[in-house]
């Protein structure tokens, strides 16, 4: 953008710019999360299907090897956290600002903020956010990276079994 076009854009306008970028970051991360959480439930049934086909062989014949435990161990590693990566809470995590606590904080209150302060101090709150989400995001992605390494372990471990019964 041209420095003329952000001029003549005006205080409240510039702000807003702000804001919608703020915004569009915090959108950018939820659905960031969401594709995390979906591959991390494509893992789990990943995870099931190598252990139905893989494992199947060894509990017909009734011969459970160290191995054979190994690779329970990795399927029970790799399950428990992809589901925890899906499904657990996500607090501490701020993907737009709450309504209420905006009126009550900023409009409510004495003297009433100008649209261009209240725009002002929003977009900061959203940018305090911004970087604590980062770290929560690279903390599930980090666990989507073990739970794949523990399902690769884990057929690594059935293959050996099949290949040594």
């Amino acid at each position: 953008m041209m420095t003329e076009d952000f001029k003549s854009m005006g205080e409240n306008g510039r702000y807003q710019l702000l804001f919608d970028e703020a915004m569009r970051q915090l959108e950018g991360q939820q659905r960031e999360l969401d594709q995390v959480r979906a591959r991390a439930s494509s893992l789990v049934a990943a995870t099931a299907l190598a252990t139905t086909f893989l494992g199947a062989n060894l509990v017909r014949k009734g011969q459970f090897t160290l191995t054979a435990w190994i690779a329970t161990g990795f399927f029970a590693l790799a399950v428990g956290i992809a589901a925890w990566t899906a499904a657990s809470a996500v607090r501490g995590w701020c993907f737009g600002f709450d309504a209420r606590l905006t009126y009550e904080r900023w409009l409510v209150r004495q003297p009433e903020l100008s649209l261009a302060e209240m725009q002002l101090e929003l977009v900061y709150r959203l940018s305090e956010a911004i970087p604590r989400n980062d770290r929560h995001l690279r903390y599930r992605q980090l666990s989507l990276i073990l739970a794949g390494a523990a399902l690769v372990c884990e057929i690594v471990s059935w293959l050996v079994d099949l290949i040594n019964s």
